[in-house]
């Protein structure tokens, strides 16, 4: 049975609104229409391959090529055996999606009294949360994507400014065409480049093993914040390269294509603040507010696996006098290939 978690009555002092000053001579007139807020859009999730798991199933693992045989065993000498190669390539990435309820109870008096709709009003609440928490998650799965080591493949770095670390990013380390442009090299190529963060170098190769060669099918995503929108604005580079002059599909967010790269711009980019906690594995603390930008090969990168869908259900709870609404989702987004993501770290502004 599955158990729904009520995060409070909404009572009718909580919905009643602010208080007005009246006279019984000069009527005050109650508009029926709520003047909204503003909403965060959410764009991550049209960007990853997304599962459904079946009924009956708690997981479902997404088989995955973690790369092609880089090195092959052979023999050349007439009437020798042949040589077999290894053949372990072929992986599997499991995804265990996690139950997300949330409830909004109302009074029927809040309802009998109120003059604006709250059920709908309260059923608009519910549905934006169910997607900013799911575009949250995949978000989170793209930041962190595992860097890169000697022994293993993983997201590539770019930093702002021509920094070795997070912890030296300054004021004014923002983002550039040019990084841009480094972050796409390192994507394509099948270097892992491993940053070390306290020689301030970058150094090449892997001991045992080369990164997936991601090809640009003119398909490359590059999610930033308003702040670098901002930077790109002003760059008459990126804005004379991103005018579009074909009927391409864009995608929503999407403010323009640069080197084949479509641009997104999302609130949900993540940042931190001036003293808070780097996103490299270069340790230290911030010492201006960063934003970690990302440069992906869309459904290569992550996955979304649904194990509830949203459900949003209105029902009546006579005995507590209220209507309760009820929003029901299990899922689970995780980073698959962590070498198809580029991170670029930059100062936001």
């Amino acid at each position: 049975m599955m158990e729904y978690f009520e995060l409070g009555d909404s009572t009718s002092a909580a919905t009643q609104g602010t208080a007005v000053t009246a006279y019984a001579n000069q009527p005050t007139l109650w508009l029926k229409g709520i003047v909204e807020a503003a909403k965060k859009r959410h764009y991550f999730a049209q960007f990853v391959n997304q599962v459904d798991v079946p009924v009956g199933s708690r997981s479902v693992v997404l088989q995955r090529r973690k790369n092609y045989i880089s090195t092959w065993e052979s023999s050349a000498a007439e009437g020798a055996a042949v040589a077999y190669t290894t053949f372990d390539t072929l992986d599997g990435q499991e995804l265990l999606p996690v139950d997300e309820n949330y409830g909004i109870a109302i009074p029927n008096r809040s309802l009998r009294v109120n003059k604006v709709d709250m059920i709908r009003a309260a059923k608009d609440e519910m549905i934006y949360k169910a997607g900013d928490v799911v575009d949250q998650a995949v978000e989170t799965a793209f930041e962190d994507a595992t860097e890169s080591t000697n022994t293993a493949a993983g997201a590539q770095l770019v930093y702002g400014g021509s920094r070795a670390e997070d912890e030296d990013l300054a004021a004014g380390d923002v983002i550039t065409t040019d990084l841009v442009s480094d972050a796409i090299y390192k994507l394509k190529g099948k270097t892992n480049w491993v940053w070390d963060h306290t020689a301030g170098t970058e150094a090449a190769g892997l001991t045992v093993a080369t990164k997936n060669p991601w090809h640009n099918d003119n398909d490359f995503v590059l999610f930033v914040g308003p702040a670098q929108e901002n930077e790109f604005r002003k760059d008459s580079q990126f804005v004379n390269a991103a005018e579009y002059g074909s009927n391409k599909v864009i995608h929503n967010g999407e403010i323009g294509d640069y080197l084949g790269c479509k641009v997104v711009v999302s609130n949900n980019i993540a940042e931190t603040a001036s003293g808070g906690a780097v996103f490299d594995s270069g340790g230290g603390t911030l010492a201006t507010d960063v934003t970690r930008c990302i440069l992906t090969k869309p459904k290569s990168a992550a996955a979304l696996a649904w194990g509830q869908k949203p459900r949003l259900v209105v029902i009546d709870y006579e005995s507590q006098l209220e209507k309760r609404l009820i929003l029901e989702q299990a899922y689970k987004a995780s980073s698959v290939h962590n070498d198809a993501v580029c991170h670029i770290d930059v100062a936001r502004k």
